[in-house]
């Protein structure tokens, strides 16, 4: 039997809340491969509540979580310690998010499926390989009431106003003001937002 094979067994015979309890109980050292094993286990079982679950599993690592988040299977969280979530945030499957430098997410978000958020890089000017050049941070911060749709990818220093949607497929390297609709490779702001009130 294959070690996924058992994970999945387990996670069918457990509770699911037991697990949080395992993990929260768990020392420090232990709490990520913990919580990795339990994301794993959980990965294709979107059984009601498996994705608050998950969130959950976050706010036992660290990160700051608000009420009604779903993050969706396949997610993968770098440095959650850095993370802030607001209230009702959806994050699809297999988006990527590295925290290194601070990642803030408003209200009210829907990020869609394999979007990747960055919040560091290697400096292009330090001497020596760049693959061993200090991380330097970016902090991201996304608004409330924001869209970002199937596939983006937001670089480290990046602020996306509230209100905002960037379009599939989007490259997003500059800040994004609020109420527009941006969206290019690079990301643009293409027009205005205008919202029903």
């Amino acid at each position: 039997m294959t070690a996924r094979r058992l994970l999945s067994t387990i996670m069918d015979c457990w509770p699911l809340g037991m697990w949080l309890g395992v993990i929260r109980l768990a020392p420090n050292r232990l709490r990520r491969p913990l919580a990795n094993v339990f994301l794993d286990a959980v990965r294709y079982k979107e059984r009601s509540g498996i994705a608050v679950l998950r969130s959950r599993a976050l706010a036992i690592l660290g990160a700051s979580i608000g009420s009604d988040v779903m993050i969706k299977a396949g997610v993968i969280v770098e440095y959650p310690e850095r993370l802030v979530i607001g209230n009702r945030v959806s994050i699809q499957h297999r988006c990527f998010l590295s925290c290194y430098g601070g990642l803030r997410i408003g209200n009210d978000v829907s990020i869609a499926h394999d979007v990747s958020i960055v919040t560091s890089s290697h400096p292009l000017d330090s001497p020596g390989p760049i693959r061993e050049a200090p991380l330097t941070d970016g902090p991201v911060s996304i608004g409330s009431n924001v869209w970002i749709g199937m596939k983006v990818m937001v670089l480290a220093g990046v602020s996306i106003g509230d209100d905002a949607v960037i379009g599939a497929g989007s490259l997003v390297r500059s800040d994004i003001p609020p109420n527009s609709v941006a969206y290019g490779l690079p990301a643009v702001v293409r027009k205005p937002l205008y919202r029903k009130a």
